[in-house]
């Protein structure tokens, strides 16, 4: 992976691929196969990449299915550059989809990433204390069939808003 990957030049990840492909994306899924190029437990940390080295992270279908959510944004915000993106598309709570599959843990509201932005009234009141790393929702939109969530977050790595512990 390393003589194909320069993570200094900034990876664009694909978590959970399986067998999707985007041309110069690094991508990931839990199980080694053709066309992924690492493989690892995302319950597992840290993750084997170092920090500050993604451009963009991408996880669409995949945070439901986790132990943590708390953890996989701890880990994305290490691994991302401070002018990095991470895009996710998630079920919403509401849909029946949600809970069909036996693998999600979870369905999230479109207010569920508020608790990681320190300018929303969830992080004044909660979210401060569930992380030290802090996240701007750029954009958190509903899909209009009513069974999936987009967010598009970056990481707030300068000060005020970052905490070293």
């Amino acid at each position: 992976m390393e003589n194909q990957w320069r993570f200094g030049d900034g990876v664009r990840l694909m978590i959970g691929a399986g067998g999707e492909s985007k041309k110069n994306w690094l991508r990931h899924d839990r199980v080694s196969r053709e066309g992924i190029d690492l493989a690892f437990d995302l319950n597992q940390h840290p993750w084997p990449i170092p920090d500050n080295v993604c451009l963009e992270i991408e996880a669409l279908g995949v945070v439901e299915q986790l132990n943590s959510l708390i953890e996989f944004m701890d880990e994305c915000w290490r691994i991302l550059r401070r002018e990095g993106r991470l895009h996710l598309v998630l079920p919403d709570y509401r849909s029946p989809e949600t809970w069909i599959d036996p693998a999600n843990k979870r369905g999230y509201h479109i207010r569920s990433f508020d608790y990681f932005d320190p300018t929303t009234d969830y992080w004044k009141k909660w979210g401060q204390y569930y992380t030290k790393f802090y996240w701007h929702v750029m954009i958190s939109r509903a899909e209009p069939w009513g069974e999936a969530l987009y967010f598009e977050l970056t990481p707030l790595k300068e000060e005020p808003w970052y905490v070293s512990y």
